[in-house]
């Protein structure tokens, strides 16, 4: 059905356009535009107290990603001499030390008493905050096996921040597998 003739009908604010029957609202302030002083104040003392009362919640977030991207830097330095070990036939080792790394070649003994590899000498596992590793040195033979520390069970690594945070654990499997944990 149509109309042949576009009519308005006021009906509650509301002009209606019979022949499109969509409605279309009417400017109800008149000819105001933009807020009153008095408007932007409350608005930025609601949104000064919600980020007064979010922010004990926010304070802890540096440390705990600081720990996060120290633990994977870990574990990529561990994946990465793993990796050495196979692609080059030989035994290779991580150390860990006050917070940094390194992978050296290792001897058949095997102890981590080779030559640094290149570009892999002491690396920060964090530009900020003081980082705790526990750690012994990790050992990779040729096949990607730990073969040092020795033991049938797996070596669990733990990283921590100062202040302590959250703790979170590397654990190196036998075969040489690499697994993260933590909060």
């Amino acid at each position: 059905m149509t109309i042949p003739f576009r009519r308005r009908v006021m009906s509650g604010g509301l002009e209606m356009k019979p022949d499109s029957w969509r409605p279309s609202t009417v400017n109800v302030l008149g000819t105001q535009h933009g807020i009153t002083a008095v408007e932007l104040a409350v608005v930025l003392v609601v949104v000064g107290m919600l980020a007064f009362a979010a922010y004990p919640l926010l304070s802890n977030v540096r440390e705990v990603m600081l720990v996060k991207g120290a633990v994977e830097q870990a574990a990529a330095g561990v994946r990465m001499a793993r990796q050495l070990a196979i692609t080059r036939g030989t035994n290779h080792c991580v150390e860990f030390a006050s917070g940094q790394y390194r992978i050296r070649e290792a001897d058949t003994t095997p102890s981590c008493s080779g030559a640094v590899v290149d570009g892999y000498a002491w690396q920060a596992l964090s530009n900020g905050g003081t980082i705790t590793i526990t750690a012994m040195t990790l050992v990779f033979d040729p096949i990607g096996n730990r073969v040092l520390p020795t033991g049938p069970s797996s070596t669990v690594v733990s990283v921590d921040t100062t202040p302590a945070s959250c703790l979170n654990t590397i654990t190196v499997t036998l075969y040489g597998g690499v697994r993260v944990a933590g909060c």
